[in-house]
């Protein structure tokens, strides 16, 4: 005979609580076997991801530590309208720190320098790949504004920067 547990049911016809035993005969029995092979991938999998880290929005530049100090972590959300829904990091610096910042990033993530483009500072098409090979865009850049010298910048009020991750790798 197959193996049984015991459950407990707080219905019965007679209204009292009782104990039956459930067999491999039982509609409802699922063998503990089954129930192994079925949960030990889906925790395995979950292990891997929890170890791996970044596998969801967060403050993608402290965690890689590549965060210059007067950047501020404002948001991360899923751009779940975009092909492969990157996960998006948002950051602004103060104009006064913005060359301190754009300096940092261009040594440690190899961002281009920010160009004036119409009625913007832009730097974009940033890339970066981290230790475990995750892939990471980032960009750098102002509203419109009629400033157009660096030495100027201290009169802007943000510049923002926005870090897009792939969970799958495009």
């Amino acid at each position: 005979m197959g193996r049984c547990v015991a459950i407990c049911s707080p219905y019965s016809s007679t209204g009292k609580s009782t104990v039956r035993a459930m067999t491999m005969h039982t509609p409802h029995f699922v063998p503990l076997r089954v129930l192994q092979l079925f949960l030990l991938p889906v925790f395995a999998f979950t292990f891997v991801l929890v170890a791996r880290g970044n596998s969801s929005c967060e403050d993608f530049l402290a965690a890689l530590h590549k965060k210059p100090k007067d950047l501020e972590f404002q948001s991360c959300k899923q751009q779940t309208d975009l092909q492969d829904a990157p996960f998006e990091a948002s950051y602004r610096v103060a104009g006064i720190h913005a060359a301190e910042v754009e300096s940092y990033l261009a040594r440690e993530l190899k961002i281009k320098k920010l160009r004036r483009n119409c009625c913007v500072w832009e730097s974009t098409d940033n890339s970066y790949r981290d230790r475990e090979g995750r892939a990471f865009r980032i960009s750098m850049s102002t509203e419109e504004t009629t400033i157009s010298r660096r030495n100027q910048w201290a009169k802007i009020t943000y510049f923002y920067v926005i870090v897009d991750w792939y969970r799958d790798d495009p």
